[in-house]
């Protein structure tokens, strides 16, 4: 498993962050999409979405992410 590090882009120009534990690419951009869907009432309408990192997960790896 990998943690995936995806910023989304909406057509409104706002910037979000997703932070997703999935085994491919595919199916972390999937569950970026889903949660950003599912947590914006209405939901928005996603103009890009980008892979920033990809890292391994396992017990008792941690990772720090730079917000800019």
């Amino acid at each position: 498993m990998f943690l995936y590090h995806v910023e989304i882009v909406t057509t409104e120009d706002k910037s979000l962050v997703a932070a997703v534990i999935a085994e491919t690419e595919e199916a972390a951009f999937h569950t970026a999409h889903a949660l950003t869907k599912r947590q914006y009432h209405p939901a928005p309408t996603i103009k890009t979405s980008t892979l920033l990192e990809k890292k391994y997960v396992e017990k008792g790896k941690g990772y720090v992410f730079a917000i800019s």
